[in-house]
């Protein structure tokens, strides 16, 4: 989806749709034990391998054609997702949207999600944790890991709450 569902540039959005939640997809298996602190899938890309690298303990899934089962499960073992931009601009300004995608699965399987600041977090700002800077970021990654399943449970209430089947999609 696009932010605030505009045109942008060539790209015209032809309908007003959002990544929403879905009590059907909500993962209901039984939870296991994390044993790594972050997770990060997705396209791979220098700016995400770096901020990565200083996290330290993160299971990084790259290949963009992993199973979903297999993505949750593997994802499953991490506490925390991190929402990273993919790139910044030649003035070093990150540029990017918030991917939906993650967001809405880390929740339905159980995990909450942090993300360093974005140009862009509407509507997913009323939903994870944003950070206003990346050193923010990195400071509260730490206390995430030891609190994920507060973090986890108030973030799939907010979830739930903001980005309902009403919000995402309307009436038809």
């Amino acid at each position: 989806s696009v932010p605030h569902w505009e045109s942008r540039g060539w790209y015209v959005v032809a309908a007003a749709a959002e990544l929403g939640h879905a009590e059907g997809l909500v993962d209901a298996s039984p939870d296991v034990e994390p044993d790594v602190d972050f997770g990060f899938y997705g396209k791979m890309t220098w700016r995400r391998s770096a901020m990565l690298d200083r996290l330290k303990n993160v299971m990084r899934i790259e290949p963009l054609d992993v199973p979903r089962e297999k993505r949750d499960q593997m994802m499953r073992r991490c506490k925390v997702v991190v929402q990273i931009l993919a790139e910044q601009t030649p003035a070093g300004v990150p540029c990017g949207m918030v991917s939906s995608t993650r967001c809405a699965t880390a929740l339905c399987f159980g995990r909450p999600v942090i993300a360093e600041p974005h140009p862009e977090p509407w509507p997913w700002d009323d939903v994870v944790d944003f950070f206003p800077t990346i050193e923010a970021f990195y400071e509260n990654a730490v206390i995430a890991t030891r609190m994920w399943r507060d973090l986890h449970a108030s973030q799939i209430e907010r979830f739930a709450a903001k980005l309902n089947p009403e919000f995402c999609v309307g009436a038809p």
